[in-house]
């Protein structure tokens, strides 16, 4: 019998059609560096905007997991700035900008080489 995360579709490790994140903490964010394949696109040699939305969204979580939180997204808000390549590497991070009771206000970027390719912002809260 699997831990309940380990199909989870973004980070699960025994999920076979899954992106298998994994996060570490560097100062004050939580990062993951990935490279998508082609299975994972939209357009042609374009990751498709539903992944890049769980990249951030992904990232957020994993921000308040590694801190001891259990949290559930309340909202979620994705801004596409460019397209973002298959096949190549990215790096996702996250950190909090806020707190009130229960609820964690965080950002997330989606890069490349040090350019911003999407952007998030999300309110998640502690279950």
């Amino acid at each position: 019998m699997h831990k309940s995360t380990d199909y989870c579709f973004a980070c699960g490790s025994a999920n076979p059609i899954g992106l298998r994140l994994q996060f570490r903490d560097e100062g004050e964010a939580c990062v993951c560096e990935l490279i998508p394949g082609e299975y994972f696109q939209g357009w042609q040699g374009m990751l498709h905007g539903g992944i890049i939305a769980t990249l951030l969204d992904e990232v957020m979580a994993h921000w308040c997991f590694r801190r001891g939180h259990m949290i559930v997204t309340a909202e979620l808000s994705v801004r596409f700035r460019k397209p973002v390549p298959i096949g190549q590497k990215l790096r996702v991070w996250a950190k909090a900008v806020g707190q009130k009771h229960k609820v964690f206000f965080l950002e997330a970027v989606l890069e490349k080489d040090g350019e911003i390719l999407a952007e998030g912002k999300g309110k998640l809260v502690e279950v």
